[in-house]
């Protein structure tokens, strides 16, 4: 998770965001297609960050195990839908 907060640096505005990331401790490896995993929680970063120009980004991260599964949540203080 941590490999991906830091390929996310690089998007502008990013670098102003407050960024909270929780894993917990059952997840201690995750074997996935790692391209396709920072490209998805970069393209949700992206449209907290396109949605919220107007006050400081905060974004919550938590990662855990739910049966055989990575549940990944990705939550902002922008407006929503």
């Amino acid at each position: 998770i941590q490999m991906g907060i830091n390929y996310l640096s690089e998007l502008k505005g990013f670098q102003d965001a407050v960024i909270s990331v929780q894993v917990s401790e059952e997840v201690k490896r995750v074997y996935s297609d790692m391209y396709l995993l920072r490209t998805m929680v970069r393209h949700v970063v992206e449209n907290s960050l396109l949605h919220n120009p107007d006050q400081p980004l905060e974004i919550q991260i938590q990662a855990y195990a739910l049966e055989n599964a990575l549940m990944l949540e990705i939550r902002d203080n922008g407006r929503g839908i």
